[in-house]
């Protein structure tokens, strides 16, 4: 009885505040799941399916570390590359997830970020998940750490804990910033939680960023989480950014 009363509540909501494609904008259909229409799917897959500029794999394949973490990080695992230059779905979804607490939203990326992680690990014994906070001025503003609903959602998943692990402090916003100022911006954005310790002491941790850019923030969290005692440090996030003008291609994140 009660299903079906949420079921029928669902479905006047849908009829009232109809989804629309995050991408293009075009309603879609009230019942429809993904946030995207079947073009903006098209686009969304071959986004996906782009090449590794560090190790020349299909994302999907890539582990690439950033040069500067590789100490502290085992693995790293993308979707795609993100430029915030170019009007894509990445970028659409990114900003999305910025901005609002959809659940439909949420749940899509939650869906293709789970698919990546599975390919690449067998086993979550004795692992938790963690990410890189929003600044307090970001989440006031917006009511949103969309780093945090990923994390959880994606806790969820695997059976395993989610924990707030890394407090944000201050600092400037990265993105205003140019490559040494968020290295050193970074160092003192974040600090340990000592309520954390005893659950990170000794585990494996999957630390979660939504896009990392020069990989200040994503070292410096690691950092952090290696003087807690964590074991092992997987990085993942939706989008990598690929710096330009390097001579090989590779990225600097």
């Amino acid at each position: 009885m009660i299903n079906t009363v949420r079921k029928t509540f669902d479905n006047i909501l849908g009829l009232l505040f109809p989804p629309f494609c995050v991408h293009c904008e075009k309603l879609l259909n009230y019942r429809e799941t993904v946030p995207l229409c079947p073009e903006c799917r098209e686009l969304w897959e071959e986004e996906k399916h782009s090449i590794c500029k560090d190790c020349f794999k299909k994302v999907e394949e890539c582990e690439c570390v950033p040069p500067r973490a590789k100490s502290k990080i085992k693995k790293s695992f993308h979707l795609c590359e993100y430029d915030p230059t170019v009007k894509s779905v990445t970028a659409s979804l990114v900003l999305c997830c910025k901005d609002h607490n959809y659940k439909f939203v949420n749940k899509f990326v939650a869906d293709e970020l789970e698919a990546t992680v599975r390919a690449h690990l067998k086993s979550f014994k004795n692992t938790v998940i963690t990410y890189v906070p929003r600044s307090r001025e970001k989440v006031i503003k917006t009511g949103v750490d969309q780093s945090l609903i990923c994390a959880r959602e994606l806790a969820k998943r695997f059976d395993i804990e989610c924990v707030g692990a890394i407090k944000r402090v201050g600092g400037t916003e990265q993105k205003s910033l140019d490559f040494v100022e968020r290295l050193e911006n970074a160092r003192f954005s974040y600090r340990a939680r000592n309520d954390a310790l005893l659950t990170i002491n000794s585990r494996n941790v999957i630390l979660y960023d939504d896009i990392v850019t020069t990989g200040a923030s994503l070292c410096a969290c690691a950092d952090i989480l290696k003087s807690m005692g964590a074991r092992t440090i997987y990085a993942l996030c939706l989008g990598r950014v690929y710096r330009k003008g390097k001579g090989n291609g590779q990225s600097d994140v």
